[in-house]
């Protein structure tokens, strides 16, 4: 937590009431961050992560988590009838959000995901933006605009040159041992197929790869934004 500043307990300049970060509790009765904001509304960190020494393994997203990242209630809007044009709180015109979920290795709960907005966690930063940069302040049309977001397990990429390209998912195990039969056609790729299983089975060849210490098992969270440039104050719309 930086030095010295002014802390609250709330995002909301209509209900946040200073707090001395020192005294007040840092854990809830469920043992869970007690949450502090800065003065522009965003959230101080309090605690320090753990780090253990253990495999590299790759970090996938807990789905029946990701729901909260996108949460109406946390949601902050301009309050246009309020001195200070800080937050407000829900805007109860807000589009709803979608989030489309993609379990991995039949886990049912842990994967991939994506969605039609971005984190909460952006929505006083776009904001911060909009007030520095905005030749005229506008809610409907901010000059920043979050559009779309998706989180994934980095090793994804690294072990793919393309969408599909994992050896895991062919199917080329259960082809092999169904066999085929037909023409020369078919027989020569039923060859090539038992030949190609006969070298290294699939989930053998994924596990080479893994093996490699170049490969990132990071959970990579990308958010996606449009720049309304004609929104700029025209002496920042050179591209400067």
């Amino acid at each position: 937590m930086p030095p010295g500043g002014t802390y609250y307990n709330s995002y909301d300049p209509q209900e946040r009431e200073e707090v001395d970060p020192v005294a007040y509790d840092l854990r809830d009765d469920a043992d869970n961050e007690v949450p502090i904001y800065d003065e522009d509304g965003f959230r101080v960190p309090r605690l320090r992560p753990i780090h253990t020494s253990a495999e590299s393994w790759g970090v996938l997203a807990d789905l029946t988590m990701i729901r909260s990242l996108f949460n109406d209630e946390f949601i902050v809007v301009q309050n246009e009838d309020s001195e200070d044009d800080d937050m407000e709180g829900i805007d109860e015109d807000a589009p709803s959000i979608r989030v489309d979920v993609y379990p991995q290795a039949g886990l049912r709960t842990l994967g991939h995901f994506k969605a039609s907005n971005v984190p909460n966690g952006f929505q006083p930063i776009l904001k911060q933006l909009d007030r520095q940069w905005a030749a005229r302040r506008d809610r409907r049309t901010p000059i920043v605009r979050g559009v779309s977001c998706q989180g994934y397990n980095h090793a994804q990429h690294c072990l793919s040159a393309r969408a599909g390209g994992i050896e895991v998912l062919h199917g080329q195990l259960t082809a092999a041992m169904a066999g085929m039969e037909g023409d020369a056609r078919c027989r020569r790729i039923k060859a090539n197929l038992k030949g190609d299983m006969n070298i290294n089975l699939p989930f053998e060849r994924v596990t080479h790869k893994l093996d490699k210490k170049h490969i990132s098992r990071a959970l990579r969270v990308e958010p996606c934004f449009t720049l309304n440039v004609q929104g700029l104050r025209r002496r920042d719309q050179d591209g400067g």
